[in-house]
């Protein structure tokens, strides 16, 4: 061997692999991430209004008071309500976690039907129309993906770089304010169970005519 040959031992040999390891995990992981991020801010950086892109239903002869009455009544039987303003015609509820195997798009939950930790949460708008009324209701979903989150950013914080040192920020914060949840949009089968429960609720407040 030439004496001015660098020699790597073994130990040299398998920090660069686990180095490797850590680099590609926290690429794949970055590339869910940032295309969870993307899609939630596109509609922030392009400005104006927020649509409400949700399911409306229409009901004639019905005052919007007496729509907001059914609509809050109908999201009491999945939701509790948040905020309940009928001089806005707003009702929005607190999340409702539930427990989901697959079914979240992801080949994990798919193929070995991984266990998932779901929540919805539901935002109803009822305005008045020539005619009657109309009610608007939205019903989103996100998944728990935190501990993908922790390990993206343990693979980051250690990769034997002399320079970092070890994340210290969830050492001041709780646990629910360290939960990461990555949308995947409407829940339209529970919008749909909404209004026809309005408009069932509606249908009961109506009086029957006397021939």
């Amino acid at each position: 061997m030439r004496s001015g040959a660098a020699v790597v031992g073994p130990s040299a040999v398998r920090r660069d692999a686990r180095r490797s390891v850590r680099r590609a995990a926290c690429a794949a992981l970055a590339c869910g991430l940032l295309g969870s991020a993307v899609g939630c801010d596109a509609s922030a950086r392009r400005g104006g209004p927020v649509r409400f892109e949700g399911r409306t239903e229409r009901f004639a002869g019905v005052t919007a008071a007496t729509a907001f009455d059914a609509a809050e009544f109908a999201l009491r039987q999945w939701f509790r309500v948040d905020q309940s303003r009928p001089d806005e015609g707003l009702l929005t509820t607190f999340p409702s976690e539930y427990d989901e195997r697959g079914g979240t798009g992801r080949i994990r939950d798919d193929a070995v039907r991984f266990p998932n930790r779901l929540r919805r949460t539901a935002t109803v708008r009822v305005r008045s129309t020539a005619d009657g009324a109309a009610v608007e209701c939205v019903v989103k979903r996100e998944r728990l993906d935190t501990s993908d989150h922790r390990v993206f950013a343990h693979a980051r914080t250690f990769d034997d770089l002399p320079n970092q040192t070890p994340i210290t920020a969830e050492a001041a914060t709780t646990p629910r304010k360290n939960e990461v949840w990555t949308d995947l949009g409407r829940d339209r089968a529970l919008e749909m169970d909404i209004l026809r429960t309005v408009r069932e609720r509606l249908a009961d407040q109506t009086p029957t005519p006397i021939e």
